[in-house]
């Protein structure tokens, strides 16, 4: 979250990058995944079996748990693209120049590796710019 944040503060004025969208895909799975694991006392099965135990709730959450995988994607994107578009400092970066950056950060231990020198990079020059 606090990545997205101080990323989105870097981008130009002009983006159409909504932060308040971001903060409902980010903050719909920890809410959903919580409650879900509270009421179904631990976990669920998605099996016959498990979908009878749970009855009309269990076909409410697969739709839900797909969403909440949804979202987390969606943040993901948010991430990758808000970083391009703070690098080259346009807003119409296209899918190719941050696709490799949304897998880096889904398989953030190797991806890590990719994410932090452009990091660094960004904000090193939003501190210069600030003193």
């Amino acid at each position: 979250y606090y990545l997205a944040l101080e990323l989105y503060k870097l981008l130009p004025e002009d983006h159409e990058m909504y932060f308040s969208k971001f903060k409902f895909h980010f903050f719909f799975p920890l809410f959903y995944f919580t409650i879900a694991f509270i009421f179904t006392g631990g976990g669920y099965s998605l099996t016959l079996n498990g979908m009878n135990e749970y009855g009309p709730t269990g076909e409410l959450m697969i739709p839900l748990h797909l969403f909440g995988m949804y979202c987390i994607f969606y943040c993901l994107y948010f991430i990758a693209k808000v970083m391009m578009m703070a690098k080259y400092q346009k807003c119409d970066v296209v899918i190719k120049e941050y696709i490799g950056y949304f897998f880096a950060l889904w398989f953030i231990p190797i991806g890590i590796w990719f994410i932090q020198p452009i990091l660094q990079e960004l904000f090193m020059e939003d501190e210069i710019q600030q003193s």
